[in-house]
């Protein structure tokens, strides 16, 4: 690469940021501000642009694999660092660049986490019983998959009891900052997909129409002020304790709602809907996969046409 004007990278990853600032949600500034400040500044920030090759980014992807950093979160810190190499190339700071970056391969899938039906049957009985509207969101995700942010976001307002009907336009979630460290704010969803309708069940409508709130009450405090994400976790870590249950993150919740709709036979395009899933290959990646039991049925059809 050769630069023009611009001598080191912090100087063309903050000018980026600060310009691209005004175009993208406060949410993605904060991820990617964050992914600059504690890994591309401290990392590659000193570093002559002229002297950034494709070996050199090689070499930091393979260093940052060895730190124990997931694929994902390298593949991040690699998109934050192309934008901004995209912005130099635009202003003419930079004449050429050329990346080819291969990434370590993955022996190894995280299997989602899906409660077991004895698991189930103990938080929602948790639930039915706690005087605390907080651990309706718990019951909500198991029974909407709503993600913990959609859920903290929700008010009253956006449930019709008329038509039996959850809207989602909103998510809560706590941001890193510079100057306050993180924050809690209130936004859009990520995508156009998040942003849905879901039935609301016979239960369900009952257990919310019963409780004593006003319209613009959240859902979860029944009041003017929202249950953060962070709250709601440490609730479900709560209940999980009391109850004896082994650890899972609360994003099991809707991971075991979905897996229950495959297992009901919902067609995969209605549930990818229901989830807030902008492409239905996510929802087919993420839960369609045969179960250890279907996998026995397939071999025991199979030997039994072979051997009859």
């Amino acid at each position: 690469m050769k630069s023009n004007n611009i001598e080191t990278y912090n100087e063309l990853v903050y000018e980026w940021i600060f310009y691209h600032k005004q175009f993208i949600k406060e949410s993605t500034y904060s991820n990617y501000i964050n992914i600059i400040d504690n890994h591309l500044n401290k990392d590659l920030g000193l570093f002559l642009i002229e002297d950034i090759t494709n070996n050199t980014l090689q070499e930091y992807v393979l260093s940052k694999h060895n730190q124990k950093l997931s694929i994902k979160s390298i593949k991040d810190i690699m998109v934050v660092f192309k934008l901004s190499l995209r912005y130099g190339f635009k202003r003419d700071y930079i004449v050429s660049f050329d990346l080819s970056i291969k990434y370590p391969k993955v022996t190894s899938k995280n299997l989602i986490e899906i409660l077991s039906s004895n698991e189930i049957n103990k938080i929602v009985s948790f639930v039915m019983n706690s005087d605390d509207t907080r651990d309706l969101g718990i019951l909500i995700a198991l029974l909407t998959g709503m993600r913990i942010g959609e859920i903290s976001a929700l008010r009253y307002s956006d449930i019709c009891f008329k038509s039996n009907t959850i809207y989602i336009s909103r998510t809560l979630q706590r941001i890193y900052t510079k100057q306050e460290k993180t924050k809690v704010i209130e936004t859009t969803p990520k995508t156009n997909s998040s942003i849905r309708a879901i039935p609301l069940s016979r239960e369900l409508k009952e257990i919310l129409k019963d409780q004593k709130y006003d319209s613009t009450d959240y859902v979860l405090s029944l009041s003017s002020t929202a249950v953060e994400p962070r709250l709601l976790r440490k609730r479900f870590d709560s209940l999980l304790s009391k109850t004896k249950i082994k650890h899972h993150k609360f994003h099991s919740l809707r991971h075991t709602f979905a897996t229950k709709c495959i297992e009901a036979k919902i067609d995969y395009k209605t549930l990818s809907v229901l989830l807030g899933h902008s492409n239905i290959d996510t929802t087919l990646n993420l839960y369609v996969h045969p179960n250890i039991s279907q996998k026995k049925k397939a071999i025991n059809k199979l030997t039994a046409s072979i051997l009859r």
